[in-house]
């Protein structure tokens, strides 16, 4: 139905539902809300109507139910949920200062038939425990006259698994509230190769004046994996120092050596204040399952106790190329100080299905795709090209999500068309790093072995065709 469909508008919240009801007696569906916002100062100027500012409307398979219990604590409980949720689900956005109600995302791939939908039974009111259990974790299950009053029909929309669920969770020791564009900085080294932390002043102040909220350092693109620990730290040591002032968030990437140095690495930026840690997977002896990465950022995370801690994900990089979604939804709470993640990855369906948790930071790595990112729910990413046109991403970044799409492919094309000039001359580090000491107030120097540099010839030909001259 032309109804349903991304960029479809609604000039009020009843005139939603009537829709909704319209596509969902079409297509033999059914939706209920999962997440919703009300009305806050942003649109202050929006009609009543509205009611909300953001919905998220699921498939009636895709919901685990709750259960209302009285006010007596249990730690842990069973219950029946689908085996495989069904992944179908809108999200939907005010938009253009409470004008309309605009769907801006949409997965309507359901997994079970598309028959007349009957609701599983959410009837899980009458528990008994179950003092068996050998692990020491306190079972609930419905009790036996509770499932003989069931009725067949309610269990034979899908496969039911037990799963383990902890309502009584506490808030996280460890909170991480910052979102927005992060910037991952180059470090700076002299024709020597040598490391030159006397720019970073500058540097600061020129990501600071465009705007920068945060940045990254020794990333990839700041060639992290390329200097000593003592280099990291020093590094490490003068961002904060001049980043801190300026209020902006100074996230750490660790890895890329052998874990004793990480280890010591990150409880000596915990030390010193980062705002937060962005860790690789082993590199060597990769993670090749969902445990070892869990165990492997357990140890890291216990090295730094008070620091955030998010995960990198870039399998074209690193080569571990873990479920992310199975990842964040079953084994993320084990680790103490876990945050989030950067995802680096042209898969937008995966992403934006990292989304759905709703209880981490999920940045976005991927420059050429950040219109299409944002406009689907992202609001994070980390950006190297915001190095270079700190305030183009931004204005690009806003544009999506304020769903002015027009003027977001717009920005997206001219900075999709800049990036692709300045990759023709070289790896994208070593291209980056020469554009953003010919385009910016900052020249950031080599780059070190193995990297090559880009030649004083190509660099000549980078600024014609960048149109500098």
């Amino acid at each position: 139905m032309d109804s349903f469909e991304i960029g479809s508008c609604f000039k009020s919240y009843n005139e939603l539902m009537q829709k909704l009801g319209d596509y969902c007696e079409a297509t033999n569906t059914k939706f209920t809300t999962k997440d919703s916002r009300l009305i806050t100062n942003e649109f202050a100027s929006a009609k009543e109507s509205f009611v909300y500012s953001e919905l998220k409307l699921i498939c009636v398979y895709g919901r685990t139910h709750k259960i209302k219990e009285h006010n007596r604590k249990r730690k842990m409980r069973t219950i029946k949920i689908p085996k495989t949720e069904c992944p179908a689900y809108f999200r939907i956005k005010l938009i253009n200062s409470g004008v309309a109600l605009q769907i801006v995302a949409m997965n309507i791939k359901h997994n079970h038939p598309l028959e007349k939908i009957e609701e599983p039974n959410a009837d899980y009111s009458r528990l008994k425990r179950n003092k068996g259990n050998k692990s020491g974790l306190k079972k609930e299950r419905k009790s036996e006259d509770e499932d003989d009053d069931a009725s067949s029909d309610d269990m034979q929309a899908s496969e039911f698994i037990e799963v383990y669920i902890d309502p009584d969770d506490p808030e996280p020791k460890i909170k991480f509230t910052f979102r927005g564009l992060c910037v991952p900085v180059f470090n700076i080294f002299r024709d020597d190769l040598s490391l030159k932390v006397g720019q970073i002043a500058k540097y600061s102040q020129y990501l600071s004046d465009s705007g920068i909220k945060c940045i990254l350092v020794n990333s990839d693109i700041g060639e992290g994996m390329s200097m000593s620990i003592a280099e990291q730290k020093l590094a490490i040591e003068e961002w904060v120092n001049v980043a801190k002032p300026l209020k902006m968030h100074v996230m750490v990437q660790v890895g890329a050596c052998p874990l004793p140095e990480i280890i010591d690495l990150v409880k000596h930026v915990e030390s010193i204040g980062v705002d937060s840690i962005l860790c690789l997977p082993e590199l060597y002896f990769k993670p090749s399952s969902i445990e070892d990465l869990v165990d492997y950022l357990k140890i890291i995370s216990e090295a730094a106790p008070k620091t955030p801690l998010l995960y990198n994900h870039n399998p074209e990089m690193t080569g571990v190329n873990l479920n992310m979604v199975n990842f964040l939804n079953n084994s993320a709470m084990y680790i103490p100080t876990f945050c989030g993640l950067e995802y680096v990855s042209n898969d937008l369906d995966d992403g934006v299905a990292l989304l759905d948790n709703g209880k981490y930071a999920i940045f976005f790595g991927v420059d050429s795709l950040v219109s299409m990112a944002f406009s689907m729910g992202f609001d994070s990413a980390i950006l190297a090209s915001a190095n270079i046109y700190p305030q183009q991403v931004m204005s690009l970044i806003n544009a999506a999500k304020e769903s002015k799409m027009s003027e977001a492919r717009k920005l997206q094309k001219q900075l999709n068309s800049n990036c692709t000039t300045i990759s023709n001359f070289g790896f994208w580090v070593s291209s980056m790093k020469a554009a953003m000491s010919l385009v910016s107030p900052i020249d950031v120097g080599v780059c070190r072995p193995p990297l090559k540099n880009v030649s004083e010839e190509n660099m000549k030909s980078m600024r014609t065709d960048l149109k500098l001259e």
